[in-house]
């Protein structure tokens, strides 16, 4: 998982090794399990930074006991996440 800023360091140090070995950008896609809350300007940032994907991850113990329970909050996290409702575009 990387916050903002580790991810700017990450993204930095990927463009400058594929600098050394003469290697194009075009061929890479960046994907991110961000730290934290997300929200629509958090979606933007990691944009700005070159990510492509953001890879959710629901927060330990978000689940109760039970798999209908665990089923239910996975489903009502997928929906609050869902790119639409975050102002965020779905790539293919």
């Amino acid at each position: 998982m990387l916050d903002l800023d580790a991810t700017a360091e990450q993204v930095r140090s990927l463009r400058e090794s594929l600098s050394e070995a003469e290697r194009e950008e075009s061929g890479f896609e960046v994907s991110v399990t961000p730290r934290g809350r997300i929200d629509g300007e958090t979606v933007a940032a990691y944009g700005r930074l070159g990510v492509d994907r953001l890879v959710l991850m629901p927060r330990v113990g978000m689940f109760g006991p039970g798999a209908a329970s665990s089923l239910g909050e996975l489903e009502r996290f997928l929906r609050a996440h869902a790119p639409a409702r975050l102002g965020a575009s779905v790539s293919a």
